[in-house]
């Protein structure tokens, strides 16, 4: 993760990507393949959803009320079945956060 600076991307795209979603209805569905990624990503969709939170002016209205929604509150995990048809699905975490404003 260090050698291609995994962790900055992360921290960089979800400044970013909020202005970048449908008003209304828009989603960032994200999938991770490792528990360090995964908690960066659990942290961020989270931070997007506090209404008290210091995220980015593309995240808040002018109420400072929360634009997104968590519509994953734990991730959704691959199936037995799936896991069987695909060993390295067994280790894929999604996350998703709807845009409702």
């Amino acid at each position: 993760m260090e050698v291609n600076r995994e962790v900055h991307h992360i921290t960089t795209f979800f400044k970013k990507v909020g202005k970048h979603l449908k008003d209304n209805g828009g989603r960032l569905v994200v999938i991770s393949f490792h528990p360090m990624e995964d908690r960066l990503i659990d942290e961020a969709m989270r931070q997007m959803c506090l209404s008290s939170s210091a995220f980015s002016a593309e995240g808040r209205n002018n109420n400072n009320d929360a634009v997104f929604e968590l519509m994953t509150i734990d991730p959704l995990r691959p199936s037995r079945e799936e896991i069987k048809m695909n060993r390295r699905a067994r280790s894929a975490r999604l996350r998703c956060v709807r845009r409702v404003t």
